[in-house]
């Protein structure tokens, strides 16, 4: 087997036709494994991380984790924070967060 030959291998799902008679109602019975090719490909994962800042009430200590309130930089945050504070008594507090996430990537 040659190196080119690990790369693009025979669908394990559809054992390289391309179609499945059993779901020949869904889409004519085409693979969703490999397209309609016959050909698994084979994929790399990246892990990759992501920071974003979150507001810490500390008086309830309660932290604003909702996903419209979460800020790419800690300036924004800061900025965030200054438009809650009215509606506390206690100085809010800034947290960082890191969100790890894998990218995919296909190998040609």
């Amino acid at each position: 087997m040659t190196n080119t030959d690990k790369k693009h291998l025979p669908c394990p799902k559809c054992c390289g036709t391309g179609n499945l008679w059993e779901f020949s109602h869904v889409k004519g019975g085409e693979c969703f494994s490999c397209n309609g090719t016959g050909i698994k490909h084979r994929v790399t994962r990246q892990k990759k991380q992501s920071h974003y800042w979150l507001v810490l009430d500390p008086e309830r200590n309660r932290l604003y984790d909702e996903t419209y309130l979460r800020r790419d930089t800690e300036a924004d945050a800061l900025e965030l924070a200054k438009e809650m504070q009215p509606m506390h008594l206690q100085p809010l507090q800034l947290v960082e967060k890191t969100y790890t996430y894998y990218e995919t990537k296909r190998v040609i």
